[in-house]
């Protein structure tokens, strides 16, 4: 019977590791999801900065040459 009673407590062990394996894969994967987002929203904006900056000279010069 203790036998029995031990098998379960590891096969219920076992379970118990696989489902918080499993829950730390997601949190794992949320984590990426949000890195990714944060380094695609950085070069945007990075972009976004550098575009504002080579049209705003160029066309202060158009502006100012006209």
């Amino acid at each position: 019977m203790l036998a029995i009673e031990a098998t379960k407590a590891d096969i219920q062990a076992v379970y118990d590791r696989l489902r918080e394996a499993k829950e730390q894969r997601q949190l794992d994967i949320q984590i990426n999801q949000a890195i990714v987002l944060v380094n695609r929203n950085h070069r945007r904006k990075k972009y976004d900065a550098e575009r504002l900056s080579a049209g705003s000279s160029s066309h202060c010069s158009k502006r100012f040459t006209a």
